[in-house]
């Protein structure tokens, strides 16, 4: 079986389907446009799914709004990746300072560090993602903080430093000797004699060195 959401501006509708062929098609006949159709609602089943002739709109509005994680942590990628011109980073911006569970704004700031447009809002959004409860969300915010390469981005990566997370802390070292190499030199080596798990936060000194 496999449940396929139906989205309208009345509301969210489920269908289930029994599909035991190989080749099987199914019709549903909404009474108004949808906003969005969803197949696998909550991600069951091992897919592959193509939307054909499906909207940025949709996608944007699942990226947002979607019914459950997997759902929005895919919108929010395929947002991201067909994004050229920056049109998407104030939505990736409002699902990272907004989206309850942490793997969707790890994606959304992935996602802006796919979208090659550098903006105010997009570095504010990655500085302020800094204080986020998440590791791995912050982790990766400083990730794509390395690629932006001015004195506020700097100043946040130096306060990084001292994140509670062992990966945190590696991941600034390596931004920083990438953001202001010349100023974050002695911070770098202060760092060789810290003691991690796995060596993170030393190992990540000496790259930065070499």
């Amino acid at each position: 079986p496999v449940d396929v959401e139906i989205v309208t501006a009345k509301g969210s509708s489920v269908h289930r389907f029994n599909i035991v062929k190989q080749e099987s098609t199914y019709t549903i006949a909404p009474t108004e446009k949808p906003k969005l159709v969803l197949f696998d609602k909550n991600g069951w089943i091992l897919k592959e799914v193509n939307y054909l002739n499906r909207s940025n709109d949709e996608w944007r509005y699942q990226a947002e709004f979607g019914s459950d994680v997997v759902a929005r942590r895919t919108a929010v990628e395929h947002v991201a990746k067909n994004d050229t011109a920056g049109e998407s980073i104030a939505l990736l911006v409002k699902i990272l300072h907004s989206d309850p569970f942490w793997g969707v704004r790890q994606a959304a700031v992935n996602g802006l560090g796919m979208i090659p447009t550098i903006t105010d809002e997009k570095t504010d959004a990655l500085i302020a993602v800094l204080s986020d409860t998440k590791s791995y969300v912050r982790s990766s915010a400083v990730v794509q903080l390395g690629n932006i390469k001015t004195a506020k981005v700097s100043e946040a990566l130096n306060t990084a430093l001292n994140d509670s997370s062992y990966s945190v802390e590696a991941n600034s070292v390596t931004a920083l000797s990438k953001v202001d190499s010349t100023k974050a030199l002695p911070l770098i080596r202060a760092r060789l004699d810290v003691r991690s798990y796995g060596n993170q936060v030393a190992n990540a000194a000496l790259n930065a060195l070499a």
